[in-house]
């Protein structure tokens, strides 16, 4: 018997409800209901498309993702990073040599050296990589680039 719009309407509620709130896998979802994990898995991409299940992300950070994801585009980037500002230069300052010491975190090696400019932001940088450790040795070097 074919299963109505409706009923099926349901099941996809049912399916992103199990998924998305109680946090059950594909798998999990496909056992308790009877059905394959390839099924469950296209009527929770059903239940997206057709606005039964949305989801909604809610932080301030996210108008700068928005940002980043734009200068991506536009400006053909592999990464763009937007900086909130602080209520003083001082945290503005701070806030950049933070964020700046973030890139290199996600993409240098053991032993590499990495060229900078000194500026009122570079102090901020040195201090929030996260790759040198307690003891003091970097894994990685900077290296001041002049010229």
């Amino acid at each position: 018997m074919a299963q109505s719009l409706e009923d099926e309407r349901a099941l996809m509620a049912r399916i992103g409800w199990l998924y998305y709130h109680q946090g059950l896998t594909q798998q999990d979802i496909a056992d308790r209901l009877g059905l394959s994990r390839v099924k469950v898995l296209r009527l929770l991409a059903r239940a997206r498309e057709e606005g039964i299940v949305q989801i909604r992300i809610d932080h301030p950070s996210l108008r700068f993702i928005e940002l980043e994801e734009e200068l991506r585009r536009v400006f053909g980037l592999q990464d763009a990073v937007v900086v909130p500002t602080g209520e003083t230069e001082e945290q503005t300052r701070e806030a950049l040599g933070q964020f700046g010491a973030m890139s290199p975190e996600r993409t240098l090696e053991p032993g590499d050296t990495i060229g900078t400019a000194w500026g009122v932001t570079s102090p901020g940088a040195s201090s929030a990589c996260r790759w040198r450790r307690s003891t003091g040795s970097p894994r990685s070097s900077r290296s001041p680039a002049a010229g």
